[in-house]
């Protein structure tokens, strides 16, 4: 985003005529206007002022404003969060026309200018996700999550609805870092991977970088992801409760001392694991089903104008315990999984605005992850047990200085230490997809120190009105384990040229790098036989390595509509790869390598009075390397089309709809199935490698939400005040209720595939079906 912009003020004077015997008064209104584009700044104080009156207003969400004042000598004032108050003299007596021009100061509370968050730095390779849209697309499914939101933006796949984990632009899942609350989070995710971390209740805001991205960003080959929680109000107290199907949702803020400090709280909860055993039993043992529980609060004060300092806890909680018999009360296999997973994270904030043009910010967090999974089969006589204990100290700092009117300096870095701690003791059984494979017993401990140290320069430079480019360095260090430290230093660059008023023209390189902090496994006798041994070591590998270039042109249809249109390529070096031709030890090198190329073309519409949407087509096509020779993964979907419309029907009414569609994701065929006469287990004969690709993928979502929140008790003749029917008591609250349908249409979505050895043939899984969107969210 540009550090400099000019501003207009377009006004036109409408003369009124008042009474003889009072002094002559005009109306002075326009709008305030971003320089080179057609969009309006929101909240700009705009002031007129003589020896005898003094009058001022803000601008509306539209840039406009309205003020009356008597004839005379007038000195106009206009102000707006992040820009240089501009003045100047004029006489009020007739209709005027101005043009002021504004200088903005810097970026870094840009945040709080919504125009310049969403609009001038929602430029290529970037996406800003507000509040109110992160709320509107988490409530699609049976579970609400941020990354829901985020899966409607160009370039990003998913594997299924239920799965938290995107794929970025032909990027596997695990080259995006995750941020929360300026913390970087490596596997942010519940359940596996179905849920994210980032709760859509005290979401502020996400800023989605999915390629080409600045310095500041990290240990990430493919994107990131940075979430903004709600700090809380410090002017007045508010509580909500989301109930969905399946979950229930609160949140409370309250100041402590008003305009200085405040605190938030939120807490999430699945309930029908409550009720679950209830109507599902188990001869051998409790039956707890997948659960999920979260708390978060948030500290706020502001020490003076220049000083803040916040202060969070977060905690997760997600596990099951499921006997067998009770997901098929017909097998004979007696046992049962379970596992519970605890995370804990703090953080301690420090921001200092020095001067108006110095700004430090300070970051300390804490982050573990311990957890238990084990699995029982007493038919096979196999108990396995996983135990995981991840503790993490993570310090970052990042300063800004506006150096000149040209030129802004970003300088950071951060130390994040961490400690593996974990063990594992189960049987292998042999793998059917493999020959030659034997049983074998894992029994292994292993504690492993990881160390990633980075810091960065950059400068945003003005050039020109319409020139500016933004480059900076990245110097990466990692180490694991006893080995020795990896370095490496990214260049990176952005340049943006205003074509036009309206049309803005983008093209950047960078290189980007990402440490795996992964495991071998090895053979205890030099050779795997039959009841061996394996032992995991810490793996000796280098830095994955990805090289950006992309450029675009966005275009602004209206101060509201834009349309732009990115092309972009991806190179990736020395990739983790198991080198291990055996097909049974796990042996990590940097051999692979791949590439992701493609398009994309966005066009969209901010919010009005009428509402907003998107509609994005990607077209990317990906290619990897391994041991075996190329291939396609099975995250590349060649051909993406998302749709968000949120139409409000008339206020405080919202017809929403979602509309994805994709072409299938490759899959590699079952041709047959035999069994094993030495081990007695399945073996497959494949056909190739992801030669095939599931059907074409298309769901379309439909819900209305509307004001208010009406209760009904279904039992007649219950004391209250309101009835329903004049029968069934009813009780109403403040807040709002939706109602729709997941998958209107019914289509049925292949996501996965297996082999049914009962039926001894190929079966497709499919993604939800049809299902009911019903939840409220009451406001007290």
């Amino acid at each position: 985003m540009n550090n400099l912009f000019k501003h207009k003020i377009i006004s036109t004077g409408l003369l009124l005529c008042c009474l003889p015997s009072i002094l002559a008064a005009f109306t002075l209104s326009g709008k305030v206007l971003i320089k080179n584009t057609p969009l309006p700044i929101a909240n700009a104080t705009v002031k007129l002022q003589s020896e005898s009156t003094q009058t001022s207003t803000t601008s509306s969400a539209q840039g406009a404003f309205l003020l009356t004042a008597p004839s005379d000598n007038y000195t106009l004032i206009v102000s707006a969060n992040n820009y240089i108050p501009y003045s100047t003299q004029i006489t009020l007596t007739k209709n005027t026309i101005l043009t002021l021009q504004c200088t903005l100061k810097t970026k870094i509370t840009a945040p709080k200018q919504k125009v310049l968050a969403n609009r001038s730095e929602n430029s290529l390779s970037f996406h800003n996700v507000e509040a109110q849209t992160i709320a509107r697309l988490s409530q699609a499914t049976l579970f609400s999550d941020t990354m829901n939101s985020l899966k409607m933006l160009p370039g990003i796949a998913s594997k299924s609805t239920f799965d938290a984990e995107i794929y970025i632009r032909g990027g596997n899942s695990y080259e995006i870092v995750g941020v929360l609350d300026n913390i970087p989070l490596y596997d942010p995710y519940l359940w596996g991977g179905r849920v994210s971390i980032f709760n859509s209740k005290i979401a502020q805001r996400v800023a989605f970088y999915p390629g080409g991205y600045h310095a500041q960003g990290g240990q990430s080959l493919s994107g990131i992801i940075d979430v903004y929680t709600k700090d809380g109000n410090v002017n007045k107290t508010q509580t909500d409760l989301d109930i969905n199907l399946t979950e229930l949702n609160f949140y409370h803020t309250s100041p402590i001392k008003k305009d200085k400090s405040t605190f938030m709280i939120s807490y999430k909860q699945t309930y029908y694991d409550l009720f679950a055993p209830l109507f599902i039993t188990s001869d051998y043992g409790n039956v707890q089903m997948p659960y999920l529980k979260t708390f978060q609060t948030k500290y706020t004060h502001k020490r003076s104008k220049n000083e803040t300092i916040k202060a969070g806890f977060y905690f997760f909680n997600d596990g099951l315990d499921i006997p067998f018999d009770a997901i098929d009360d017909t097998t004979s296999e007696k046992g049962y999984f379970k596992y519970d997973l605890k995370q804990y994270l703090g953080i301690l904030q420090y921001k200092k605005t020095f001067n108006k043009k110095m700004i430090n910010d300070i970051n300390l967090a804490f982050w573990n992850r311990a957890g238990d999974y084990d699995i029982s089969i007493v038919n096979d006589n196999i108990s396995d047990s996983y135990n995981l204990n991840h503790s993490n100290i993570i310090l970052r700092e990042d300063f800004s200085w506006d150096i000149s009117t040209n030129h802004h300096i970003e300088i950071g870095s951060i130390f994040y230490k961490s400690n593996i701690d974990d063990s594992i003791d189960f049987t292998l059984t042999p793998n059917p997809e493999e020959e030659n494979t034997v049983t074998l017993n894992l029994s292994s401990k292993w504690n492993e120190p990881a160390l990633i140290g980075s810091f960065y320069i950059q400068d945003t430079w003005n050039i020109t009105d319409k020139l500016s480019w933004k480059y900076g360095l990245r110097w990466e260090n990692t180490k694991y384990s006893s080995y020795d430290w990896n370095s490496r230093l990214d260049p990176r660059i952005q340049l943006s040229y205003a074509l036009t008023d309206f049309t803005k023209l983008k093209t950047y390189y960078g290189t980007y790098s990402q440490q795996l902090f992964e495991n071998n496994t090895q053979a205890t006798s030099g050779t795997l036989n039959t009841n061996d041994s394996l032992n995991f070591v810490a793996a000796d590998t280098n830095m994955e390595l990805a090289t950006h270039y992309g450029a675009g042109v966005e275009h602004h249809l209206s101060p509201t509509k834009i349309l732009k249109s990115e092309f972009f390529y991806k190179d990736y070096k020395q990739l983790g790869i198991n080198s291990d031709t055996t097909g049974m030890l796990t042996t990590y090198s940097n051999a692979g390598k791949g590439y992701a190329k493609g398009t994309e073309i966005t066009y969209q519409q901010h919010l009005t009075k009428k509402g907003e949407g998107w509609i994005t087509y990607t077209y990317s096509k990906t290619k990897r390397k391994d041991n075996d020779g190329w291939y396609t993964p099975d995250f590349d979907l060649t051909h993406m089309v998302n749709i968000y419309i949120d139409y409000i029907f008339k206020p405080k009414t919202h017809i929403i709809s979602t509309i994805k569609y994709s072409t299938g994701a490759p899959y590699t065929p079952i041709l047959s199935s035999s069994v094993n006469p030495t081990t007695g287990a399945s073996e497959y004969t494949l056909g190739d490698r992801l030669s095939e690709r599931f059907n074409d993928y298309l769901r379309v979502d439909l819900w209305i939400e509307y004001e208010t929140v009406k209760y009904i008790l279904p039992i007649p003749f219950f004391p209250s005040k309101e009835k329903f029917l004049k029968l069934f008591p009813q009780w109403t609250f403040n807040g709002s209720t939706r109602i729709g349908f997941y998958n209107i249409l019914a289509t049925k979505n292949p996501v996965s595939y297996y082999w049914d050895e009962d039926k001894n043939e190929a079966v497709f899984v499919n993604d939800f079906p049809l299902m009911i969107i019903y939840g409220y969210n009451i406001v007290f």
